[in-house]
């Protein structure tokens, strides 16, 4: 067996074939859609991404890059089709390997079985967002819902990756350093729960949405301190201003966005 390194682009709505004699090992992917991108092999969805976390490349206004997969990499055996759907006319990055095989050579254990549990057991995310009125008036400890998520009946979700929670006011009024969000499962905060401990929740900028030259070039991530949300419980993320009341602008809001990367699995 011949190694070959892959790294292409490819096309929204457009269905792929990988050679007779050749499998593909995807390792990284990306987009460009700002909407959601469902990559599938042989008519299963393996992987579901957007370009928020996971661009075509590494960009001042968005340092992520391609997303790493890890263990739950893609397999693309001899002869099966590929495809991702997102939003019209954006474009999809693989990133990995190619293996050439030999007549009597044939497709390693390893992923095979990495190809057989594909479809069950994926890269996915949630995300939410919130938006104030204009001119609002924001009370010192307000704290409010941004997303909501109940895992199905049917799945588990493993939250371990990337965390994006970034607040901010439109025109300033409220300074980033005061403004946070907090997780919670259950009802439950992940978090300290008396402001004498410090103030609540994770501080906007450690958390960027992306991470980006301007605000902060390194990711929040939950892969130390992993979520497990098994079917029936709840995730909730809110905002909170952990200083004093304000008044926005006229024509300022507070806007509030969320975005957490997990491994979705069938169960």
């Amino acid at each position: 067996m011949k190694q070959y390194l892959l790294d292409k682009v490819i096309s929204e709505g457009t269905l792929y074939r990988s050679e007779s004699d050749k499998a593909l090992i995807i390792e990284k992917i990306g987009t460009n859609s700002s909407s959601k991108v469902t990559f599938s092999v042989a008519g299963s969805p393996v992987a579901e991404i957007i370009n928020t976390f996971a661009p075509l490349t590494k960009v001042n206004t968005n340092l992520c890059g391609p997303f790493a997969l890890g263990p739950n990499y893609i397999v693309v055996p001899q002869d099966k089709t590929f495809k991702f759907e997102g939003a019209s006319g954006s474009y999809c990055r693989i990133i990995g390997r190619i293996l050439e095989f030999e007549p009597d050579e044939a497709l390693p254990s390893d992923y095979k079985t990495r190809y057989t549990e594909q479809g069950k057991r994926f890269i996915s995310y949630q995300s939410g967002s919130y938006s104030s009125s204009a001119g609002a008036s924001i009370s010192a400890g307000q704290e409010e819902t941004i997303m909501t998520f109940t895992c199905p009946t049917g799945e588990r979700w493993t939250f371990n990756s990337i965390y994006m929670g970034e607040v901010y006011t439109t025109g300033g009024t409220i300074a980033r350093e005061a403004l946070a969000t907090r997780i919670y499962v259950d009802d439950k905060p992940f978090d300290i729960v008396e402001t004498e401990s410090g103030p609540l929740g994770i501080y906007s900028a450690a958390a960027p949405y992306p991470p980006r030259e301007d605000v902060n070039y390194e990711a929040f991530s939950l892969e130390a301190k992993p979520i497990v949300l098994e079917p029936g419980h709840t995730l909730k993320v809110t905002w909170i201003n952990t200083g004093s009341a304000a008044t926005l602008a006229s024509d300022e809001t507070l806007e509030a966005r969320v975005l957490i990367v997990g491994v979705k699995e069938y169960l």
